[in-house]
């Protein structure tokens, strides 16, 4: 809300009466920098907190995510929104999200399967790709993100990824 008060007022300013034109020119350009801040804003806070998480629930989210793939992704899901604590299923979502940009960026993989399901208590997650295997989580920082996010919920986090076997993230999080 502020930064679009104060690309008002520098458009007011480019605006007004008696302006010389640097001052009309640097009004401008600063009200172009302010839009883009804001766009800028906007979409950080989408990535951080996406509407179809927050409007829709977990599951919805996870087929939005599953649908942007640019490889084939499959999605079983065996989930009721709300069966878990709203935190957990904001950190499956961003584990979801985090495991199929790895799988994008780092494996060469053609085709992905992502299961999400409820069982005893427990929200379930796993990602399989065909890739190339071979991811290590003392290399980069989704992994180990990863593997924070689940630590601090008391969760389970496991990976395989043998060269030349794809790689398998499961994850467990308790739904308390």
């Amino acid at each position: 809300m502020q930064l679009v008060l104060l690309a008002l007022e520098a458009q007011q300013l480019a605006k007004s009466a008696g302006s010389d034109s640097g001052t009309i020119d640097r009004a401008t350009h600063l009200r172009q920098g302010l839009d883009a801040a804001a766009a800028e804003l906007r979409q950080l806070v989408h990535a951080v907190m996406p509407a179809a998480l927050i409007e829709r629930g977990l599951a919805a989210a996870a087929e939005d995510l599953a649908d942007r793939m640019p490889i084939p992704t499959t999605l079983e899901l065996e989930i009721t929104d709300g069966s878990c604590a709203s935190a957990v299923e904001h950190a499956a979502y961003f584990v979801l999200a985090e495991a199929l940009s790895n799988a994008l960026k780092h494996s060469q993989a053609t085709q992905i399967q992502v299961r999400l399901h409820v069982e005893e208590g427990w929200l379930r997650l796993e990602v399989r790709d065909d890739g190339k295997g071979g991811a290590d989580l003392h290399v980069g920082t989704g992994l180990r993100g990863i593997g924070d996010r689940v630590d601090v919920l008391g969760g389970l986090f496991d990976l395989a990824s043998a060269p030349g076997e794809g790689t398998r993230i499961k994850v467990d999080l308790p739904c308390a």
